[in-house]
């Protein structure tokens, strides 16, 4: 145990390093070309653990208002520098059987939400904090989760719930994608009105790259028809266009200008996707299965999406927007059950085709 616990210290201390360094990098290289009179170099320091903190989707207390409305594809950083340190870990230690597995998992997670939260402690102050128990509890699950995922192997209703899951977020993106090249015009002005200079435009590039997921997933949100919010008393839907101010980022120029009711033609893309998923399942297993199957395929997708849901939605900055992004229960709720109505198409239809009278059908 004491050598387990040295090798998982050392290796989060070098998980550590390797997802500090490139966001310490990028924050002294903007810091440096954009000039300053009274700042030191300790400022891009503070503001690399910062960007650490929130790659980890640890909210962050301001002294003018708080940021939980966190860029999801953040998480890519974390997710690599852990699961490079997990790796070495079984490399140096062996292959673990199940039940020291998770005694590596544990040791290591714990020793890296730990020291991460030791080196945040450097950059927090009264403008800026993060308390213990949300932030080292949050870094552990993130931790635990990332590297946990290796070797898995998972029954195919949830395997094939986190497929479609994935294949939602892209299908929504992609739609969110096409609305902010038709807008073109609209991000080039969001984007001169920030005027960020163009070391800094790089960086403002790389964080709406990074806020992409949660773009899709508050999109899942408009295309089932309940849509998502963008501040207090905010509505964006197909039949709801409700909404006070908009922050001037680029990537919310895919935002419709008023409700579009037209769109709730994309609902057919739910309900296709739950006629597919019922005709794989009812295909790949025995009658009898059947339906613990689609129990297993719709809790595992309803509880992904609330998961999402609420991890993509949050204040941003100011009270005023103190709800951001996807609606985190009604969202999955409303697609979920649209997935369920697609299912039932699939596994009542034929039988309903059957009872019509052979010349009333077309």
């Amino acid at each position: 145990m004491v050598k387990l616990l040295g090798v998982s210290i050392r290796q989060a201390l070098r998980s550590l390093t390797i997802a500090l360094l490139p966001l310490a990098f990028i924050a002294l290289f903007t810091w440096a070309t954009a000039g300053s009179a009274t700042g030191n170099t300790a400022d891009p320091i503070r503001a690399a653990i910062w960007f650490l903190l929130a790659a980890h989707q640890v909210p962050l207390q301001l002294s003018h208002g708080y940021l939980s409305y966190l860029p999801l594809g953040a998480l890519i950083l974390p997710i690599l520098a852990t699961r490079s340190g997990y790796r070495r870990i079984v490399e140096e230690l062996g292959e673990p059987q199940p039940r020291r597995r998770r005694a590596y998992l544990l040791m290591y997670s714990l020793s890296y939400s730990i020291l991460v939260y030791l080196v945040a402690l450097i950059a927090m102050n009264q403008s800026v904090s993060a308390p213990f128990y949300t932030a080292i509890p949050i870094i552990f699950i993130v931790t635990f989760l990332s590297c946990s995922w290796r070797g898995i192997s998972l029954p195919m209703p949830i395997r094939l719930a986190l497929f479609v899951v994935i294949g939602l977020i892209g299908i929504a993106t992609l739609v969110a994608s096409i609305s902010l090249a038709w807008h073109l015009s609209t991000v080039i002005n969001l984007t001169q009105v920030v005027a960020p200079g163009f070391f800094g435009g790089i960086t403002f590039l790389l964080i709406q790259i990074l806020y992409l997921p949660n773009l899709g997933i508050a999109t899942i949100g408009y295309l089932a028809g309940v849509g998502f919010s963008l501040g207090n008393s905010s509505l964006i839907s197909p039949l709801v266009h409700r909404v006070e101010e908009i922050p001037a980022i680029p990537l919310l120029a895919a935002l419709p200008l008023n409700s579009q009711p037209w769109a709730l033609l994309f609902v057919t893309i739910n309900l296709a996707l739950g006629f597919i998923s019922y005709r794989w399942i009812s295909s790949g297993v025995t009658p009898l299965s059947v339906r613990e199957s689609l129990l297993r395929f719709y809790l595992t997708f309803f509880l992904s999406l609330l998961v999402l849901g609420y991890a993509a939605n949050g204040q941003l900055l100011s009270s005023n927007l103190a709800s951001v992004g996807a609606l985190w229960w009604q969202m999955p709720i409303a697609t979920t059950l649209e997935f369920i109505m697609g299912s039932l198409i699939a596994g009542y239809g034929p039988q309903l085709l059957k009872k019509i009278p052979s010349r009333i059908r077309p």
